[in-house]
């Protein structure tokens, strides 16, 4: 049979358990936010990233054509016509 004093020993402890678990509780509420925190800025990131690639492909798109405009308007040398 427990007596008085056992079952405060086992109150005590168990009290002891759960502070040590609310504890737990906080660190990994505390990594949660920072997770989330550092998964939002990764998002803004690869938006950023994204769009500035996007913005790249476009402008060397555009540059290509110059390019190629710009060979079919030049003339040809004197001395490569003759070849």
């Amino acid at each position: 049979m427990e007596t008085k004093g056992d079952l405060e020993d086992q109150i005590a402890l168990l009290e002891k358990e759960i502070d040590a678990r609310k504890a737990e509780v906080s660190d990994l509420a505390a990594l949660c936010v920072s997770l989330e925190h550092r998964e939002e800025q990764r998002n803004k990131t690869y938006e950023v990233r994204s769009k500035e690639l996007t913005d790249l492909s476009a402008e060397k798109l555009q540059l290509e054509a110059l390019l190629e405009t710009l060979r079919k308007s030049k003339p040809e040398p004197k001395g490569d016509a003759k070849k």
